[in-house]
């Protein structure tokens, strides 16, 4: 409360008060403690300071990237070496997985050139015939069934002024009981005679590698490509030994040799036909 002139007291709301009494201490001080808190206060900062203050803070930044790079070069190397540990098993999974896909068609064969019929009896006819054939009676087949979807003759026939292409023919599967079964009739192929022929029921890997080989076949770059067992076989030449495809990386190998062994061949031949005009000239 505060005195009035009057004699009476007013009593003063409590933040007021506190208010007064503040201020009132703040009269009070002394000019010794204000001297005092002065010469407390840090000093007026100059360029200087700060100059030197900002290449400390620099230093401290260069000195934590190169940490921080360092910290990712490790990281980064061990990264690439889970990724090519990585890379490898999904390779030999993959290759065992490609070996259990062509062990299950150990049993399988494909027949090429057999013209179709939208009659099954018919097309049962047939094979059991071309079973025959091969040495074989029709108890040995377990089932059998042509190799793809069908194609619409309309939409994929195209006629032209000259002649008309007839959708391909899907070759047909056959799945027999027993190895031994393929075996005989592939030993028997030859008496099919004609446009019909044998093959392998290779894998979409494996087939892929021997159309990729067969092609250096036809082009005459190596001997011959052929798969036996489910293997796929490279001859470079008439009297080589066999050479045995078991990834792609081998197709590589061969494609590189092949073109190596092109660009050779080229330049001897240039060399010879230059040989021989320079001959005639003479």
């Amino acid at each position: 409360s505060t005195g009035t002139g009057t004699g009476r007291s007013i009593l003063l709301p409590y933040p007021h008060y506190q208010t007064c009494i503040a201020i009132n201490s703040l009269f009070r001080r002394s000019a010794c403690d204000y001297s005092i808190e002065l010469s407390n206060m840090p000093p007026k900062l100059t360029l200087d300071a700060i100059m030197d203050s900002l290449s400390a803070l620099r230093k401290d930044l260069i000195d934590e990237i190169k940490s921080l790079r360092s910290e990712i070069s490790v990281l980064k190397q061990q990264h690439a070496t889970e990724i090519e540990s990585l890379n490898l098993k999904n390779s030999k999974l993959e290759q065992q997985n490609d070996d259990l896909a062509q062990y299950i068609r150990r049993s399988h064969l494909l027949i090429h050139g057999v013209t179709e019929s939208p009659n099954r009896e018919s097309e049962t006819n047939t094979v059991k015939k071309l079973i025959e054939t091969l040495g074989l009676n029709w108890n040995a087949v377990d089932i059998f069934h042509r190799l793809g979807r069908a194609q619409n003759n309309e939409a994929s026939s195209i006629e032209t002024t000259t002649n008309e292409i007839k959708p391909k023919t899907r070759p047909i599967i056959i799945k027999f009981y027993g190895h031994g079964s393929r075996i005989t009739a592939f030993a028997n192929a030859k008496s099919l005679g004609g446009s019909i022929y044998l093959s392998e029921h290779l894998t979409p890997r494996r087939a892929s590698q021997l159309r990729q080989l067969a092609s250096l076949s036809k082009s005459n770059k190596i001997h011959a490509a052929y798969s036996y067992n489910g293997n796929i076989v490279v001859k470079k030449s008439k009297t080589s030994l066999p050479i045995y495809i078991h990834s792609d990386v081998d197709v590589d190998s061969i494609k590189e040799w092949a073109k190596d062994r092109g660009s050779s061949t080229t330049t001897s031949d240039m060399n010879r036909r230059g040989t021989r005009s320079n001959s005639t000239v003479s």
